[in-house]
């Protein structure tokens, strides 16, 4: 059967990937982004083709499939130099860490979450999941200290913000 479009598309996107459904998900981003990876921008709102392209690299890792992240990545990369935006950089430098970690690329994945959060100055949403990040590599390394102190930075943020999705995590 055709794939059935909510009016939130992203919004139901990132709820099916947290639900686990990632079918549900790739029907909403393909909806949206017909042409996968190759479709060009310009055709729906910036920031939500974005957090698409974004969410769909996110689905690939969760399926261990890095040549279809990148694919994604660069597409993301590409729909931002064509748009000059800053907003979406710090989100796709977070997400370029996370494809760095999934390949066994740990130091680029931390010099890549560090401009991340650099990026994110003004963004404390992004901000929060990218000292979350920066946490878990802290902690995978064991560097117990730093991780604790970027955790709870983030939580802090977490709560400063009345972030209850991010307090949560």
């Amino acid at each position: 059967s055709a794939p059935m479009l909510s009016r939130v598309p992203l919004g139901t996107a990132l709820l099916a990937r947290y639900r686990g459904e990632p079918e549900i998900a790739w029907e909403q981003i393909t909806a949206l982004l017909p042409q996968g990876p190759e479709t060009a921008p310009g055709d729906l709102i910036h920031q939500e083709g974005l957090a698409l392209l974004r969410l769909a690299a996110e689905l690939c890792l969760d399926a261990d499939d890095l040549p279809q992240a990148h694919c994604w990545l660069k597409a993301h990369g590409e729909w931002l130099a064509w748009s000059g935006s800053c907003l979406g950089r710090a989100e796709g430098l977070l997400t370029w860490a996370r494809y760095a970690l999934a390949d066994g690329a740990d130091d680029v994945a931390r010099t890549r979450a560090v401009q991340a959060r650099d990026e994110a100055h003004n963004q404390p949403l992004v901000r929060i999941g990218v000292l979350r990040f920066l946490g878990a590599l802290a902690a995978a390394s064991g560097d117990y200290p730093l991780a604790n102190s970027q955790l709870l930075t983030a939580l802090e943020l977490a709560n400063t913000c009345e972030a209850p999705f991010e307090q949560a995590v």
